[in-house]
């Protein structure tokens, strides 16, 4: 016998009108992938009749989940839409193109004598990609601190006084968490390198959680879990399907892609070994009697947690942990096409840290376990902005 399958698979999705049903002629969006797909999980049970002859009746299904897990290498088109429907927020959409901008060291602040920094969507905990400036300080990414009609503080870099009088940009597409917004999906995973090409169609899916890895001398990589409702197997298409190529992207890491990384509230702070984050939100599936499978999905609790491996320079960062002090960590990743993710963490504290002797010719670390909190400022727990 001679096996002919390769490797030859596309994952893809389309959002749903109708949760649960595959819109008419779709046109799925690829994405870029490094394994998992959605899967069904069929739960059985063993017939339990007691036979005289020793044997087993039956074996019987009695549930199912379909669920499954994605991986990636983080790159910023592809996966935008997919970690703006993990927040379940609409994003708030800032594009400013003004000459009454100027910038201000006194303060670090960005000010305009007309218009409104308000009405043009400006929010604190954005970040924004600013560009015009005539002195290269004043130019880049920062996050907004304060929002007045024309004034902004920022953060993430020191201004130097320049007055208005160029055209000056400022953009970024803001995400934050939220509950408003429950994104449902097709995802397809398309198998071509078999005798008889297979498609395996999940239907009511939804984004539960994303895994963010961002280690020393290492591409920044990722897990998405997905949970939905019904799963399909075929060898025939969807009647006019279409599918649309990934858009062009470029794979960030740990090192050239890493612009920014801050943790402050805490002293002696400068060198990380390691950032991993997850953002859940804890979706579950609704069993009823009669149905095989889930007939509806809900989220939960959000939790935003994740570990920190730091250079330890002094007992600041344990004091930290000791007292339970709140910090705010912001992260600035940018590709080589000139776009930007910006993630603010408002409130963290450390559900775990500890400086252990790792033995001889070892750098001393510290390593922790952080959990992102409400801030009562922001009344949110994690950000993302996007910006190019």
């Amino acid at each position: 016998m001679t096996i002919t399958s390769t490797n030859r698979s596309t994952i893809g999705y389309i959002e749903e009108v109708t949760k649960g049903i595959t819109p008419a002629a779709p046109n799925f969006q690829i994405i870029p992938t490094t394994g998992g797909s959605p899967k069904s999980e069929t739960k059985t049970e063993v017939s339990e009749v007691i036979r005289d002859d020793r044997m087993t009746d039956d074996l019987i299904p009695v549930d199912e989940d379909i669920s499954g897990e994605i991986e990636f290498e983080l790159s910023y088109a592809p996966y935008k839409p997919l970690i703006t429907s993990l927040l379940r927020t609409a994003p708030i959409i800032v594009t400013i193109s003004d000459t009454d901008i100027s910038a201000a060291n006194a303060d670090n602040s960005f000010n305009q004598s007309a218009g409104s920094f308000v009405t043009s969507n400006v929010t604190a905990g954005m970040f924004i990609l600013v560009g015009g400036f005539a002195d290269p300080a004043n130019n880049g990414v920062f996050r907004v601190v304060t929002v007045t009609a024309l004034k902004i503080v920022v953060t993430g870099g020191t201004l130097v006084t320049e007055g208005a009088g160029p055209t000056i940009t400022m953009d970024g597409i803001h995400v934050v968490n939220g509950e408003s917004n429950i994104d449902s999906y097709s995802f397809i995973k398309r198998i071509l390198g078999i005798t008889s090409p297979a498609y395996f169609y999940y239907r009511g899916m939804q984004i539960s959680k994303m895994d963010f890895s961002i280690e020393v001398g290492s591409k920044i990589t990722g897990t998405m879990t997905l949970m939905g409702l019904t799963e399909e197997i075929t060898e025939t298409e969807i009647p006019s399907s279409g599918y649309i190529n990934s858009p062009v992207y470029t794979i960030l890491n740990a090192v050239s892609s890493v612009s920014q990384i801050s943790l402050t509230g805490i002293t002696d702070v400068v060198n990380y070994n390691s950032l991993n984050f997850s953002i859940d939100n804890k979706i579950e599936a609704a069993k009823a009697i009669g149905t095989l499978g889930a007939v509806d999905l809900a989220a939960f609790t959000l939790d935003v947690m994740g570990d920190i491996n730091i250079y330890f320079e002094s007992k600041d960062i344990y004091d930290a942990y000791k007292g339970a002090t709140a910090f705010v960590i912001d992260l600035v990743l940018q590709d080589t096409s000139g776009h930007y993710i910006g993630i603010h963490f408002p409130n963290c504290k450390f559900e775990t840290l500890e400086t252990p002797i790792d033995g001889k010719d070892n750098f001393f670390m510290a390593k922790g376990t952080f959990r992102a909190l409400r801030d009562t400022t922001l009344n949110k727990m994690i950000s993302f902005t996007f910006m190019e």
